[in-house]
């Protein structure tokens, strides 16, 4: 595994979360951005969360068209995605007519927080309408006890709605929940492993869009300090007034990562995902979150073997190909229901 150091130069993306606040007027986006982390980046990733942003939508609006005036004066050649994390409230007037030529940068988050089956429904059809005209949904699933026994179908359905982008899967909140309503909702961790390990092996989600998958993936190819989360170089959150903290749960900035580290034989993978800052650590201070915490560790020592043998068998082929005569080529198509991939010569070019 790559060593935890290989993301201490300035990363190739960078993700920024900005906390709304209903009412308030965001810092302008030539300051939010004034950062020696952001002016390194190839590729920001905006995440507008905290307070609806559909329901402070002028505000978002406004603040979104201010940043394209700022990268077009700046002539920063800086790619940009916005996520808006919203629970799909009625849409804003106008909505449409703004988002529709920004359809290749934005997305919308939605979160099903262990709803019932009717409120997940009516979460998914508001959802499916937007990915309908075009938008790009990014689901959340939170996986909680009570709705153990609809996890498959429910994942399904998010998978197919979002056009196979992939669904992320995650913790019950602590914030929203309070730390002993988190864990009366927790799972049993080794019904999350064999989740995670069915979908990884039906091959059906974009796993580098899909938590914890993505995590995993970017941690076993470019190192866990190249991962997004709290504390990391690559991570940081901003409130309205432009106070910078170490990630959405308002860490100082600099904050050092205050969880145990894990025993397991996967342990600074398992770090990776588990609760990450002081500040969360502060809110359930005193309370059983070991649990919590570690969630996923029994899917981890599922996961990872598959992950690393996959990716030597990638590495391994995309190196033949690139070794290769170059008047060969390769094909593939199924047969029987297996994969078979033949080689075919083609006529070389005449010398000339």
């Amino acid at each position: 595994m790559p060593d935890e150091g290989a993301g201490d130069a300035s990363p190739a993306e960078f993700e920024l979360a900005l906390l709304l606040e209903s009412g308030a007027p965001f810092v302008p986006a030539h300051e939010a951005l004034h950062a020696p982390e952001i002016a390194g980046a190839d590729h920001l990733r905006l995440g507008f969360r905290g307070a609806d942003p559909l329901e402070n939508w002028s505000m978002c609006e406004a603040w979104i068209t201010g940043l394209e005036r700022y990268l077009r004066e700046t002539r920063a050649r800086l790619r940009v995605t916005c996520e808006l994390y919203t629970a799909l409230p009625q849409l804003p007037s106008g909505f449409f007519d703004f988002v529709g030529p920004r359809l290749a940068c934005l997305a919308v988050v939605v979160t099903d927080d262990g709803l019932d089956d009717k409120a997940a429904e009516s979460l998914q059809r508001r959802a499916s309408h937007l990915a309908e005209w075009g938008l790009r949904i990014r689901p959340r699933m939170c996986l909680t006890r009570d709705t153990q026994p609809r996890w498959e179908q429910r994942a399904e359905a998010w998978r197919a709605l979002c056009r196979s982008a992939g669904v992320s899967f995650i913790r019950p909140g602590i914030q929203a929940d309070g730390p002993r309503g988190a864990l009366a909702r927790l799972p049993r961790a080794q019904e999350v492993a064999e989740l995670l390990a069915s979908i990884y092996d039906a091959g059906q989600h974009n796993l580098t869009e899909s938590y914890p998958f993505s995590h995993l993936l970017q941690a076993l190819s470019a190192g866990t300090a190249t991962v997004h989360r709290c504390g990391s170089p690559s991570y940081a959150a901003l409130d309205h007034a432009g106070q910078r903290f170490a990630c959405e749960h308002r860490a100082e900035d600099g904050v050092e990562l205050a969880s145990a580290r894990c025993t397991c034989a996967y342990g600074a993978l398992c770090d990776v995902l588990a609760a990450p800052c002081s500040a969360l650590r502060c809110a359930v201070d005193g309370e059983p979150w070991g649990e919590w915490e570690r969630m996923f560790c029994p899917a981890v020592s599922v996961l990872v073997p598959k992950m690393i043998d996959d990716l030597v068998i990638a590495a391994r082929f995309q190196t033949f190909l690139m070794s290769r005569p170059t008047n060969e080529r390769f094909h593939a198509g199924a047969r029987e229901g297996n994969l078979r991939v033949w080689r075919v010569k083609v006529p070389s070019e005449p010398s000339k």
